[in-house]
């Protein structure tokens, strides 16, 4: 090999780890979770005097979830700070539901199937 062959062999590899960490950088770049939104303090509690009263919903993408007019959608913040309502409690007999007579139950007629058939 010539001399000139080694400096190309060297060019070509510093471009293609230039390359190759360029790449690694952006990739790390676009994995890299977002910042905290202000109302998050550094430990992870929320102070609510800070939050907004509506939360914009974002998509995949990270970008604003639009509505039809146009602007970004938005939830209360009520809805997000509100717990649901508890299960229903089951009574001491084992939590079966209700019975329903049957003549109050009206059920779509079927077609046979292969199997019902002799």
């Amino acid at each position: 090999m010539t001399s000139r062959t080694h400096w190309r062999i060297v060019v070509i590899s510093v471009l293609a780890g230039l390359l190759a960490f360029s790449i690694s950088h952006t990739v790390s770049a676009r994995l890299a979770p977002p910042p905290p939104p202000p109302w998050v303090n550094p430990d992870g509690t929320v102070d609510f005097s800070k939050m907004p009263a509506c939360i914009p919903v974002v998509g995949r993408t990270g970008q604003p979830i639009l509505n039809s007019k146009g602007q970004p959608y938005c939830v209360p913040r009520e809805q997000l700070l509100t717990l649901p309502p508890p299960p229903p409690q089951s009574d001491v007999y084992g939590g079966r539901p209700p019975l329903v007579p049957e003549e109050s139950v009206q059920a779509a007629p079927q077609a046979p199937t292969p199997r019902d058939l002799p």
